[in-house]
């Protein structure tokens, strides 16, 4: 099931770097093992939140989800939705501003959690209950 993210436009921020979505992520969605997939979507201009966001996402799957990293068990994407190139990821997640998705593919089977309202209540203020949230939608997604 697609969840809708919210439509954020007040971000003030210039994006510092941007991850690639590759064709062998793509193809690793198809594989037989479920893949994890972490999407932080910001606008060019960003904001104070969409920063705080994207840091305790990062903070959380370093300090937490460390080897499901090394082992490809978990991607994480930074995507800016004002690119062309990232269109196809942004339609398929209803992404037109700021938010963030984690999403599990198996077999084709795509389950996705959005965590934007989340994301923009705590990030900036209460990094840890943010942290925490994500933290156990990911474990849950990872069973």
């Amino acid at each position: 099931m697609l969840l809708l993210l919210t439509l954020i436009v007040s971000c003030q921020h210039n994006n510092e770097s941007n991850n690639r979505l590759s064709e062998k992520d793509s193809l690793l969605t198809q594989a037989n093992q479920p893949v994890i997939l972490v999407y932080n979507f910001f606008g060019t201009h960003r904001c104070p939140s969409c920063i705080a966001i994207e840091e305790a996402t990062k903070k959380t799957l370093e300090t937490y989800f460390q080897n499901e990293l090394k082992q490809g068990k978990i991607k994480q994407y930074s995507v800016n939705v004002d690119e062309e190139k990232n269109s196809q990821v942004c339609e398929k997640y209803q992404a037109f501003g700021s938010g963030i998705v984690i999403a599990r593919i198996d077999n084709s089977k795509d389950t996705s959690i959005n965590l934007t309202s989340e994301g923009f209540k705590y990030a900036l203020k209460k990094q840890e209950k943010f942290i925490e949230i994500l933290k156990s939608h990911i474990s849950n997604l990872l069973k």
